[in-house]
C-alpha cells in the first residue's frame, strides 16, 4: 500500500569546470547554476529518505490492523492513531519536498538565455537536449506529487473509516480507490526516474564535450 523506494533516485556529482577550461565564461555560469540546482534538491533528497522510513512504517501498521481481532479496540484506536500521524507526516515532508523541487527549477531555468551565448552548434545542441529533458523532469515531478497527495488524502480516509469501524463496504471501496491511487502513482514515478537518468547522461555528455 505504501510506496517503497518512492524516488529511488540518485543525481550525478557536479565535476563541471574543474575538468575542463572554459574558453568563454558563459560555460562557467551554466556549470554554476547546474551545481546550485543540485545543491537545492539536497533537501529533496534527504525528504525521500525519510518518506521511505515512513511508508516503511505505515505497512506494517496496515499488516497490523489487518490482524487484529475484531474485539481489541484498544489496540485499533492506537494503531490507527499512528497511522493517521504517519499520513500527516509524510504530507508534510512531501511539501518540502516540493518546494525543494521549485527552488532547483527556477535556479535551473537561469541557464536558458545562457545557451543561446553557446558558439559550438554541437555542445548548444546538447545543451538544449539537456534542457528540454530536466524541463520535463520537473512537470513529471508535479504529476508525482499530485498523485501523491492524492494517494494520502485517499489512505488517510481509509485509516478513519478502520478507526470509526465504518461498514465493509465502505472500507472495501475505499480500499479500491486507494490501490488505483498507488497505480497511478508508480506509473507517474516511473516517468520522474526515466527523465532523471536522461538528464543526467546528457549532462554528463555535456561535461565529456567541455572536456575535450
Amino acid at each position: 500500500m505504501a510506496v517503497k523506494n518512492f524516488v529511488g533516485f540518485i543525481l550525478l556529482s557536479i565535476v563541471a569546470c574543474m575538468l575542463v577550461s572554459c574558453s568563454h565564461n558563459v560555460h562557467d555560469e551554466i556549470f554554476t547554476h547546474l551545481d546550485a540546482a543540485l545543491e537545492l534538491e539536497q533537501e529533496f533528497i534527504e525528504s525521500q529518505e525519510k518518506l521511505n522510513e515512513l511508508e516503511e512504517r505505515d505497512m506494517e501498521i496496515y499488516d497490523a490492523l489487518m490482524e487484529l481481532d475484531a474485539v481489541d479496540e484498544g489496540r485499533l484506536q492506537s494503531l490507527t492513531d499512528e497511522a493517521l500521524q504517519n499520513v500527516s507526516e509524510r504530507m508534510k515532508l512531501l511539501e518540502e519536498e516540493r518546494n525543494s523541487i521549485i527552488q532547483s527549477k527556477e535556479e535551473f531555468q537561469k541557464i536558458e538565455p545562457l545557451i543561446e551565448e553557446v558558439e559550438k552548434d554541437a555542445i548548444k545542441e546538447k545543451l538544449e537536449n539537456l534542457f528540454q529533458t530536466m524541463m520535463e523532469r520537473y512537470e513529471a515531478y508535479d504529476e508525482v506529487y499530485e498523485t501523491y497527495v492524492e494517494s494520502l488524502y485517499l489512505t488517510e480516509n481509509l485509516y478513519n473509516h478502520l478507526k470509526n469501524e465504518a461498514a465493509y463496504t465502505v472500507l472495501y471501496e475505499t480500499l479500491e480507490e486507494v490501490n488505483r491511487s498507488y497505480e497511478k502513482l508508480f506509473k507517474a514515478n516511473d516517468k520522474f526516474n526515466v527523465l532523471t537518468k536522461q538528464y543526467n547522461r546528457l549532462k554528463q555528455e555535456y561535461y565529456d564535450m567541455m572536456g575535450e
